[in-house]
């Protein structure tokens, strides 16, 4: 568990947990260390100040697209501050990003975080699974239920509206999901919360009476919480609640995964008053863009464009000028989908629009990867993204310049050696400088059988046949074959793998056929 940090072992009863200190922010002012037991054993050393570095590097990742690598740095700082809500929400937002193009996460990543010893492993580990499949309610739940053992009040909460919302939204909707969340919601005494999944768990089960009698009393208890009865010998006890009933449903709007039409025009409303009165401030910019952005009316589009604008001509911030352009891309991505929508469709007059929108699409995200290399420098990743679409676009000098810079990432090395590999193979006489560059490639990546190491194989292939073809080379073409026929084992469908496999198979022939002959066929 090294991103975890440092434990230490006592000898606390296993069926006990002190409750951590809610503080709900992942930096702050300075605060020495503290101690907090966990119920599986041991100790971790609870410090904001040390998980404030962790989200400060995790926040500059997640900017830089690098969300695998961001979300262990959330689960990082974590490990030194289970309160922070700033740390859960980063998390959850990197996770999302980096799932979204993937279906499973990769395997280092898992491993990271897979030893668990004690309930707070067990719970950055359950974050972690649940964050790599966000429509799951039984990790959401085991997630939850890790979260409040810990007695972390406000992280647990967030997770189970979470966990409800997908429990609700499965097929087969399962009561004990439900009931589990019920009960998280008691715990804390958000009582509200536990009426709504209360009397969802109800629905699915009307023969279950002990549940049904436990959301009545449930319900009874919600109504002297709000209407502040149950503090009625405490100063301002009614009067409180009242004056803080336009805070409360503020955050639960915030709280809410799937928000209503109303509930976001609320919500854009509130964020616009917000920087009317603090135009300068960068996460109230931050809050009202990324509203505008949830809603995604064409107007809404425009707004956020316009607020993105002026934040980067005040505040001279790539990051701003940088959001304004990833949405002007997403409208790009968006034409490209419909546009393929209707060719499948059969409408033939949209293919030539879609090859163009495609062009477009390819050349405004070089235009907007060359200005974020500009802006960030020594970002590698940056240079990384912009040398593979170089690739793409057959500017292989200009791909290899910028790759050979972003092979000093270690964390992407193999992919970017790849990239670099087939630049070489695809510019004339470099064919030498691609095998070497796709067989370094191939060592340091450790699975050779997943689609990073198929990829890398298929590149080797490729090169090793048209050096063989080049100097008609027995032994490049052998090993060739040899690389074409496991990838066919594995998988007969990967990419034309069979009809290179034929040829190289016939060039083996040829060559052997020309040796035999006195043709003086290279290789040994």
């Amino acid at each position: 568990m090294g991103w975890f940090g440092k434990k230490k072992q006592d000898d606390a009863p296993a069926d006990k947990a002190t409750p951590l200190p809610q503080n709900g922010s992942g930096g702050g002012t300075a605060k020495p260390p503290t101690t907090a037991a966990t119920a599986g054993g041991g100790e971790f050393e609870y410090s904001p100040d040390k998980a404030g570095k962790f989200f400060e590097r995790a926040t500059t990742l997640h900017e830089a697209t690098n969300f695998g690598y961001a979300m262990q740095l959330w689960l990082g700082g974590l490990r030194q501050d289970p309160t922070s809500m700033a740390g859960l929400e980063g998390f959850m937002r990197s996770a999302t990003s980096y799932m979204a193009d993937k279906k499973y996460p990769e395997k280092d990543i898992v491993k990271q975080f897979s030893t668990t010893k004690s309930d707070l492993d067990r719970y950055l580990y359950d974050l972690l699974m649940w964050g790599c499949k966000l429509t799951d309610a039984g990790l959401g739940v085991r997630a939850m239920q890790a979260a409040a053992k810990l007695g972390l009040a406000e992280p647990a909460v967030w997770i189970a509206d979470r966990a409800a919302g997908a429990a609700s939204r499965e097929k087969r909707p399962r009561k004990d999901h439900l009931v589990a969340c019920l009960d998280v919601f008691e715990k804390f005494q958000r009582f509200d919360k536990a009426v709504v999944v209360g009397e969802a768990a109800v629905k699915l089960d009307p023969t279950d009476g002990r549940l049904a009698q436990r959301v009545k009393n449930l319900s009874a208890e919600s109504t002297m919480h709000r209407g502040g009865f149950d503090q009625a010998g405490q100063a301002g006890g009614f009067r409180q609640n009242v004056r803080d009933a336009s805070k409360q449903r503020q955050l639960e709007d915030q709280d809410r995964v799937v928000k209503t039409e109303e509930t976001l025009e609320r919500m854009i409303e509130q964020a616009r008053t917000d920087h009317q009165a603090h135009p300068q401030d960068r996460p109230t910019i931050l809050r009202l863009g990324n509203l505008l952005k949830e809603r995604g009316r064409i107007e809404d589009e425009q707004e956020a464009q316009q607020l993105y604008q002026a934040a980067f001509e005040a505040t001279d911030e790539y990051r701003f000028k940088e959001l304004g352009e990833q949405i002007t891309l997403n409208q790009a991505r968006r034409r490209v989908g419909k546009l393929k929508a209707e060719l499948e469709k059969g409408d033939e007059s949209a293919r030539e629009a879609l090859k163009r929108a495609r062009q477009e699409l390819l050349a405004r995200e070089i235009r907007m990867l060359e200005d974020q290399v500009r802006a960030y420098p020594t970002d590698l990743i940056k240079k990384f993204h912009l040398g593979r679409a170089y690739f793409a676009t057959g500017r292989y000098d200009e791909a290899v310049a910028l790759l050979q810079e972003a092979k000093a990432d270690p964390k992407h090395r193999s992919q970017v050696l790849n990239y670099l590999g087939l630049s070489f193979l695809n510019m004339e006489g470099y064919t030498d400088e691609a095998i070497e560059t796709l067989r370094q490639a191939l060592s340091t990546h450790d699975t050779h059988s997943d689609d990073v190491g198929t990829e890398l194989r298929y590149g080797l292939m490729l090169a090793l046949g048209t050096r063989a073809r080049e100097n008609n080379d027995l032994a490049d073409a052998e090993e060739a074959f040899k690389i074409a026929a496991g990838i066919t084992i594995q998988n007969i469908s990967y990419k034309d793998v069979r009809k290179h496999r034929d040829e190289i198979k016939g060039l083996i022939a040829q060559i052997k056929a020309g040796a035999g002959a006195g043709g003086g066929g290279g290789g040994a």
